[in-house]
């Protein structure tokens, strides 16, 4: 916010908003993950779209929530709508990246690699 003052809620409306730009050598992980959190700096300063934007990835990513995100719905006030706004984000921002199908495949990889370690203990 020091480099773009522009993106306080304060800041003068007669100037345009910044251009966001993302870039890291492999263009993958941190590029697709600070894409995502640009979007919700826009949705928070330009407001959210009413209906989330379709999740391009709808059909390769199950829906069903982690324990900690489920928990983090219940416990704020517009949970569910945040998470709502975080899932189109994703959406918008998986076309070269599909993080959730990311972060879904290393979860099941944890969780073989503890039961091996059961298996083995």
């Amino acid at each position: 916010l020091q480099e773009s003052p522009n993106l306080l809620p304060i800041r003068d409306l007669t100037k345009p908003l910044p251009a966001l730009l993302f870039s890291c050598q492999v263009g993958v992980g941190r590029t697709n993950l600070a894409m995502i959190l640009g979007t919700l700096v826009m949705y928070h300063v330009k407001g959210a779209p009413e209906k989330p934007v379709a999740d391009g990835d709808a059909g390769k990513t199950p829906k069903a929530h982690f324990q900690i995100i489920q928990a983090f719905i219940n416990k704020l006030p517009k949970g569910q709508q945040i998470t709502e706004e975080v899932d189109s984000a994703i959406g918008l921002c998986s076309e070269m990246h599909d993080i959730k199908g990311s972060i879904y495949e290393n979860k099941k990889k944890l969780e073989g690699i503890g039961e091996d370690y059961q298996i083995q203990g």
